[in-house]
């Protein structure tokens, strides 16, 4: 079951990044989940694209912000 589904999602991250090579101009910035995030670099990777970066988990730190900003914490 495990190798069914790492091999699905390796389908389909590779469709994405072959897809977005097409389309997007300069170096992708991944944002998401860290394991995901992995993933996708190495994918971009094997197709000779460096990436801009990574954001880890920006739903946790934008909620940080968005209820500092609104003087909350």
């Amino acid at each position: 079951h495990d190798v069914l589904q790492d091999y699905l999602a390796g389908l389909l991250i590779g469709f994405e990044v072959v897809s977005g090579l097409a389309h997007s101009p300069g170096p992708p910035l991944l944002v998401g989940d860290r394991t995901l995030c992995e993933r996708y670099a190495l994918a971009f990777d094997v197709c000779g694209v460096a990436i801009a970066g990574t954001i880890d988990d920006p739903v946790a730190r934008g909620l940080w912000e968005f209820a500092r900003a609104l003087g909350r914490i």
